[in-house]
């Protein structure tokens, strides 16, 4: 009888033993799952698009030139800009040339944006969608800040090829979020480690994609990583492709007068240089 009791507690405790090391293997599986997909689960969607948009607007006050090139009735046009930023949320846009626009004004203040033609007397308000030049819309040069105006979603990792170079990517959706917000959904990568903005699609309403962005230059600038060129696929137009380069940069304090919307027509003059 001993033994047959001695037998059946050897045979439980070698139960209890392979139960055991089962839930340690499993538990172990488990782990090594979890703690995988934890570089997913844990991202900050909004703390990685800011720091993407630092590459694109570093400072709280610059200015800077920006050129426009791209193809009309069968040449190549250009069309210069200067461009004034303050606080990641106000932006006044001086029309260099062609000749005929120069003096005219883009100003955002907030989520709402004017277009001033130059010897008129009171500016006109439009919306950021609406066409620049080119495949660009006036919320490209307008507003450099995506984080200010959409909500992001962290979707996976992907690589996205700009050029003959594939970058390994963190992907976001962009969700707009505010009258100020240039397209309704965007699909953003932004290069792993370096946190630049590789590629975005754009998209309507619709589900509709009207242009890719393809972020095609970065320097070093007053210290700063920046984004330096842009080039727009327009899918509404035959995908033909759009310039936008960022020169001349100055870092420096600019004036709070220079986004108020009454005193445009004294601005027109003044910022023209």
């Amino acid at each position: 009888m001993c033994k047959k009791n001695g037998c059946r507690f050897t045979q439980k405790r070698g139960k209890v033993f392979l139960a055991s090391c089962f839930l340690l293997l499993a538990s172990c599986f488990l782990f090594a799952t979890v703690d995988k997909a934890a570089p997913f689960e844990d991202m900050d969607a909004r703390a990685i698009l800011e720091k993407a948009d630092r590459t694109r607007s570093p400072w709280s006050d610059f200015e800077m030139k920006a050129i426009l090139q791209f193809e009309q009735r069968e040449r190549m046009v250009e069309e210069d800009y200067r461009v004034y930023l303050k606080d990641g949320t106000k932006t006044l846009v001086a029309f260099l040339s062609p000749i005929k626009q120069r003096g005219n004004l883009l100003l955002m203040v907030g989520e709402d944006l004017w277009f001033y033609v130059k010897d008129t007397q009171r500016p006109v308000r439009i919306t950021p969608l609406q066409r620049l030049s080119g495949g660009a819309s006036y919320g490209d040069i307008a507003r450099l800040n995506w984080s200010l105006d959409y909500i992001p979603t962290f979707i996976g990792k992907e690589s996205a090829d700009v050029g003959n170079t594939s970058y390994p990517c963190i992907k976001l959706e962009l969700s707009a979020d505010s009258k100020g917000a240039t397209y309704h959904r965007i699909l953003l990568w932004i290069e792993e480690g370096q946190y630049y903005p590789r590629k975005a699609d754009i998209y309507l309403q619709s589900g509709k994609l009207i242009k890719t962005l393809y972020f095609t230059r970065f320097e070093i600038t007053k210290g700063s990583p920046m984004n330096r060129e842009i080039k727009f696929i327009d899918h509404l137009d035959n995908d033909k492709t759009t310039i936008m380069r960022f020169e001349d940069i100055e870092t420096h304090p600019i004036p709070s007068n220079y986004f108020l919307k009454t005193r445009l027509p004294d601005l027109s003059r003044e910022v023209i240089r």
